[in-house]
C-alpha cells in the first residue's frame, strides 16, 4: 500500500541518519551488536542533512495539520523535526513534561511560543514498551516545570497522575 511504502521510505532515511550518527548520543553503547549498537540518540533537524524527508507524506500532512491548528498559512510556518532513537532496554523512562515548556522557558526565548507537536512511531509503541501517556486537560492548567539536574530537560513538578491516559500506537 501507499502508506506502507511511505513507512519504509521514512525508516530507510532515518536508518541513514542513525548510521551517520548525526545526533547527540545520550547513552553510549553497552551492547554493540546490531546496526546501531545500543544507545539513545536525539537528532534535531535531520531534514537539513536529508531534505527528502520534507517530501514524505508524514512531513506534508504534519505541516497541513499544524497550519490548520495554528491558523497560519503553510509557507509562514517555522518548524523542525526531532528524531529520538530509543532501542529496547536502553536508557530510562521519559519524565513527565509538556513540550510547550521548552518554547515558553526563558532559556529558550528564541523559539516560537505557538507550536504544535506531532508524534509518530516507526515501531510498535505498546504499554509494555513505554508508549506515550498524557493527562487530559493538563495543557489548560498551570503546570510548573523544573530543569532536571544539570541537563536541559524540563520536568513537571508534582504531576497530577490521577487521570493518566496511555496511547499505544502501531507504526
Amino acid at each position: 500500500s501507499d502508506v506502507c511504502s511511505s513507512d519504509l521510505r521514512l525508516r530507510s532515511i532515518y536508518d541513514q541518519v542513525l548510521e551517520r550518527r548525526l545526533g547527540h548520543v545520550h547513552r553510549e553503547a553497552f551492547d554493540r551488536d546490531g546496526p546501531h549498537g545500543r544507545y539513545q540518540m536525539q537528532v534535531l533537524q535531520p531534514e537539513y542533512s536529508f531534505p527528502e524527508l520534507l517530501e514524505t507524506k508524514y512531513f506534508r500532512y504534519g505541516r497541513s495539520i499544524a497550519s490548520r491548528l495554528l491558523a497560519t498559512a503553510e509557507p509562514e510556518l517555522k518548524g523542525y523535526s526531532h528524531l529520538i532513537y530509543k532501542p529496547p532496554l536502553c536508557g530510562r523512562d521519559t519524565t513527565w513534561h509538556q513540550d510547550e515548556a521548552y518554547w515558553l522557558n526563558a532559556a529558550f526565548q528564541d523559539n516560537e511560543p505557538r507550536a504544535v507537536t506531532i508524534w509518530l512511531t516507526l515501531d510498535e509503541a505498546s504499554l509494555e514498551s513505554g508508549c506515550m501517556s498524557f493527562v487530559p486537560g493538563s495543557h489548560d492548567r498551570g503546570v510548573t516545570h523544573d530543569f532536571e539536574g544539570d541537563s536541559a530537560s524540563l520536568v513537571v513538578r508534582d504531576p497530577d497522575l490521577r487521570q493518566v491516559e496511555v496511547c499505544p500506537m502501531s507504526p
